[in-house]
């Protein structure tokens, strides 16, 4: 998955990020800076500039960029040999480190709030799992059975427990679990496809995409899973703002991919 950038109107600030198929891109927690992936002719490039689109700069060859929490390093995969791993980098591009080993493919990073653990999708001979492994490196752990299927992990904002898609083929739903991979529970169960869930920044709810309803369309509930809503259709890849007020989303209402922003109500809809 990668994603698109949402800056606010003025262009100064960060408001999200969105993921949005064939672009990419993740903005800094402090809101200055913008890494990117960007296609070159040894495949895809981790790249960071300023918030204005000025100064752009290579990183590393690889993908799927996630800033850490403290804005100084950046967490990508990177393919090799029909394998990929994950890699840590630092803003000036030195001496990027290899962080996991072993699998046949480790994408999709989510950082721990408190920067020590990075989340990612591990697949396996057996199947996909979320799995966790220490930022300083070390061995990575599988938190989940990779039978079951399992990816878009996204750690909630306390770091107390992790948000994911179980399932796929129009049959995934949102599952949570706590940090260490106990207390799993299903949110909600339904028939379509829950995919790509995003806390809000209070912990209380959860947005994402699904297929319910027969067009993909973009959903908040409650954490429990109670409180259902259907915002917008169609809409998905979700994310909030940082004051919780308002979601930023993809849509391909036009036939291109766009970037809209709505309050949480579901009204004030702007395309960006």
């Amino acid at each position: 998955m990668v994603r698109l950038l949402v800056t606010s109107a003025a262009g100064l600030g960060i408001v999200a990020a969105v993921a949005v198929p064939g672009l990419g891109g993740a903005a800094s927690p402090a809101g200055g800076l913008l890494a990117f992936t960007r296609s070159s002719g040894d495949g895809p490039v981790v790249h960071v500039m300023r918030a204005d689109g000025s100064g752009v700069r290579r990183l590393a060859r690889g993908a799927e960029p996630a800033w850490a929490p403290d804005g100084r390093r950046i967490v990508f995969s990177r393919a090799a040999q029909l394998r990929s791993s994950l890699w840590i980098v630092g803003l000036d591009g030195r001496a990027a480190r290899r962080l996991t080993r072993g699998g046949d493919a480790d994408w999709e990073p989510s950082w721990s709030p408190d920067g020590r653990t990075i989340a990612f999708e591990a697949w396996t001979s057996r199947g996909s799992a979320i799995a966790v492994v220490p930022a300083r490196g070390g061995a990575r752990r599988l938190l989940t059975d990779p039978r079951k299927d399992d990816h878009m992990p996204a750690f909630s904002p306390d770091g107390r427990w992790i948000a994911f898609t179980r399932g796929g083929n129009a049959g995934a739903d949102i599952h949570v679990m706590r940090a260490d991979g106990t207390g799993e529970r299903r949110v909600r169960r339904h028939a379509g496809e829950d995919l790509d869930p995003a806390w809000s920044p209070d912990g209380r709810s959860i947005a994402f995409g699904s297929g319910r309803g027969g067009r993909y369309s973009l959903y908040v509930m409650r954490a429990d899973g109670t409180r259902l809503r259907r915002l917008r259709t169609p809409g998905g890849t979700p994310a909030w703002s940082p004051d919780g007020r308002s979601i930023a989303y993809a849509t391909g209402r036009d036939g291109d991919p766009e970037i809209h922003v709505m309050s949480v109500s579901g009204a004030a809809d702007r395309r960006l």
